[in-house]
């Protein structure tokens, strides 16, 4: 066999065996943040229902105004203050541009 073929075999096997390496370093990392991507996508699941079906907010909102309005308006101050920084956020900006 020619040496040049030769080589390039032998390169070629060790570029395969360099990649299933890095193919298995990658499902370790992969696997890391499975748990906390499950959870991520349950809690965005809840958003889009409660999004899809704002009326299930209704009772407990109705529940927790009657029980006690002056917490519930301290509260709700804390929720707006909270939701402007979260609106002047640059994470919030880009993820409404990555959309």
């Amino acid at each position: 066999m020619d040496a040049r073929l030769v080589e390039l075999i032998r390169r070629r096997e060790r570029l395969l065996v360099r990649a299933e390496v890095q193919r298995d370093e990658l499902a370790g990392m992969v696997q890391q943040w499975r748990v906390p991507a499950a959870a991520v996508d349950r809690v965005m699941a809840a958003l889009q229902a409660l999004k899809a079906h704002p009326v299930l907010l209704a009772f407990p909102l109705t529940l927790l105004v009657l029980s006690r309005p002056r917490r519930v308006a301290a509260w709700a101050g804390r929720a707006w203050m909270m939701w402007r920084f979260w609106q002047a956020s640059p994470l919030a900006k880009w993820l409404k541009h990555a959309k």
